[in-house]
């Protein structure tokens, strides 16, 4: 993939770094959508398997954030980035909804069976469809949101899909 032919991501309200993982560091850009960068531990090729992965998914009703596609973003925008990327004038990133959800161990505990439940509920979904996720505690893990409404836990988002593949 050619970065210079990527469009660039406009307008960006506030830049502010949200996560990093093995894969990528996580920034968000507006209200509505975040965007997840490549560092030096993963690649592009990984990052287009995982927006295609999330595309696919969400296509198929599957609770995961809306995906809006892989934009290019000026490294003189971004806070906080590793050294491996200051050298780049751009860099590619794959643009999602913001999820303004918990991870599975800051909800509260009358919530946790049914915080897995909804995390299985939907894993299932993904694996009937031909996805394989990576190991099998995703609910406890950072691959998982869970949006919580006073008392109520409203939706599991699955939101890491870093080492999932498809059959074919």
């Amino acid at each position: 993939m050619d970065i210079n032919a990527l469009p660039r991501f406009e307008p960006i309200e506030k830049m502010t770094y949200i996560d990093d993982g093995v894969q990528g560091l996580v920034y968000r850009l507006t209200d509505r959508w975040c965007v997840k960068i490549c560092h030096g531990f993963g690649d592009l090729s990984e990052l287009l398997l995982e927006a295609e992965i999330n595309q696919e998914l969400y296509g198929k009703g599957i609770s995961v954030p809306e995906p809006r596609g892989m934009f290019k973003f000026s490294t003189s925008t971004i806070p906080d980035l590793p050294n491996s990327l200051n050298r780049k004038k751009f860099v590619p990133g794959f643009v999602r909804e913001f999820v303004d959800g918990l991870l599975y161990g800051v909800i509260p505990v009358s919530l946790l069976g049914e915080a897995r439940e909804k995390c299985s509920q939907e894993l299932d979904k993904a694996r009937g469809l031909g996805f394989m996720p990576s190991g099998d505690s995703h609910y406890a893990g950072n691959n998982v949101l869970y949006e919580v409404r006073g008392n109520s836990l409203e939706r599991a988002v699955l939101i890491d899909f870093g080492f999932w593949w498809m059959r074919k």
